[in-house]
């Protein structure tokens, strides 16, 4: 875009310049301003700059309209450059003048997503494996597959164990998660948690069902109600008893004018007798730090101490150590502390839980972690205290991918729409869902696999415009990665998906 001009400066940021000047920050000609470099984007003055976002490793993300480019009168261009502004990629969607064009603010920050956490213990001198934890997510960057396997020492293998698989809604809120555990060379469902959420995607009901025969039967649920400001207001825990819902306990939740959560008073629905029988009482310092939670329980028509945590901050407010404490005879009796290290860049380094023991702290357990080069946690070891050392426990190794979800996010027309299948993974059938928008093209729906084969045609004819659904079973295919690609006249789109049995 010719009329998009780039400049990146100190100590503002970008500014676009389009038919005059789009001020991203307001102080582009503060004292002490420098030019850092300056770049033009396109091919005439009709084209124009809209949006400019930037993501946590420098890159930047160009959003326009051209007529130079593409088909139509105002088609929507999309730029990717490096920390200097050097366009890497550019592409061109036809559009309207009146479709809205913007980038959504939650897109713009480049994650890092945990891909593996493998659990080893210090065994013989020497770390050996024990647990290995496996993640895979969608092109959303939404958790799909939690898989955990156990070491084999006799085989030097790893043995399945258990996966859990996460299913969402439209919104992105995740509303189911199923659990299976291998036995018998199998995958057996063991128990699904289920989430429901209002109109505002407030959680209002979250639940637990075992797997029982070939039917689920409901194990406890909570429900979940809020004040008008949104603030959770009470927590009902029901247990499932006799084919129908008990109310057992609740938990409702006070706030201080900050919004910050004052109290929480626990009360007995199961008995009405008991009625309240606990609180919980928050209480923070003039910046904001938590410094005290006071657990009371309440019998004789009395509020009694139980127990306490307090805090201490540092100028940062960093966590820097946590005393807790029990009532006993009318006093505070020391019984566990933890103190929190930082290094420069505030990242956590070391923590040490001691224990109260003969009027004296005494060393309990030492955790140390450490991080790679994107500030991603890397290394979490655990020790243990033995004889006045710090000995060698356990560790932590994470590894993690790379997600950059800003395409994903960005509000542009399409006259194709094919959505993500559901369940996704699934066993055998899935759902495939798509919209199209022009009437009376030659659709397509092909099943690939990792190879390129096509392994399933599920449609090849004229369809008219409007929501198509189509189900899939693959009984007949083993386990593995699948695509679906979708054509409607010149226009195509290729989605993944996850068959697991």
């Amino acid at each position: 875009m010719k009329n998009l001009s780039l400049f990146k400066g100190r100590p503002i940021k970008y500014v676009l310049s389009f038919l005059g000047f789009l001020f991203v920050t307001s102080n582009l000609f503060s004292q002490g301003h420098d030019t850092l470099w300056a770049r033009t984007y396109g091919e005439s003055e009709s084209d124009r700059g809209n949006s400019v976002r930037e993501t946590s490793n420098g890159r930047l993300f160009l959003a326009g309209r051209s007529r130079m480019f593409g088909v139509g009168d105002s088609n929507i261009r999309l730029i990717r450059t490096n920390m200097s502004g050097e366009e890497l990629w550019s592409k061109t969607y036809a559009g309207t003048d009146t479709y809205p064009l913007h980038f959504d603010k939650k897109a713009f920050s480049d994650t890092y997503l945990l891909e593996e956490d493998l659990f080893q213990l210090w065994d013989n001198n020497d770390w050996t494996n024990r647990r290995l934890e496996k993640y895979f997510y969608g092109s959303l960057g939404q958790l799909l597959i939690g898989s955990v396997k156990y070491w084999v020492e006799s085989t030097s293998t790893w043995s399945n164990n258990e996966i859990k698989t996460y299913t969402y809604d439209q919104d992105g809120n995740n509303i189911e998660i199923i659990v299976e555990i291998w036995q018998n060379n199998t995958w057996l469902t063991l128990a699904k948690f289920s989430s429901a959420y209002d109109a505002g995607n407030k959680l209002t009901e979250f639940f637990l069902a075992f797997f029982q025969g070939d039917s689920w039967i409901n194990e406890w649920r909570f429900l979940y109600e809020y004040y008008v400001d949104d603030n959770l207001e009470t927590v009902n825990n029901e247990r499932w008893i006799n084919s129908s819902w008990v109310l057992d306990y609740s938990n409702s939740y006070n706030y201080h004018d900050d919004g910050k959560i004052y109290q929480i008073v626990t009360s007995s629905l199961f008995d009405p007798d008991i009625g309240v029988s606990g609180r919980e009482t928050y209480t923070y310092d003039n910046v904001g730090n938590l410094i005290e939670i006071l657990n009371e329980s309440y019998f004789n028509d009395t509020w009694n101490f139980l127990n306490r945590q307090t805090n201490t901050y540092d100028s940062s407010s960093n966590i820097i150590s946590e005393i807790s404490q029990s009532w006993v005879d009318s006093n505070w009796i020391n019984w566990s502390r933890t103190n929190y290290t930082y290094d420069t860049a505030q990242y956590l380094v070391k923590v040490v839980r001691m224990n109260w023991f003969s009027n004296s702290w005494s060393n309990s357990q030492k955790e140390s972690y450490n991080y790679d080069g994107a500030g991603n946690l890397s290394e979490f070891i655990n020790y243990i205290w033995e004889n006045n050392n710090w000995e060698y426990y356990g560790k932590h190794i994470y590894k993690h991918t790379f997600f950059d979800s800003t395409e994903e996010f960005i509000s542009l027309p399409y006259n194709l729409i094919l959505k993500q299948n559901y369940p996704n993974p699934f066993n055998p059938e899935t759902t495939l869902e798509y919209t199209l928008l022009n009437p009376g093209e030659v659709v397509s729906l092909k099943i690939y696999n990792l190879l390129g084969q096509e392994v399933a045609r599920l449609v090849s004819e004229i369809q008219q415009s409007g929501n198509h659904i189509v189900k899939w079973n693959a009984s007949h295919l083993p386990s593995g990665i699948y695509f679906y690609r979708l054509q409607a006249g010149d226009l195509v789109q290729t989605r993944k998906m996850v068959l697991l049995k």
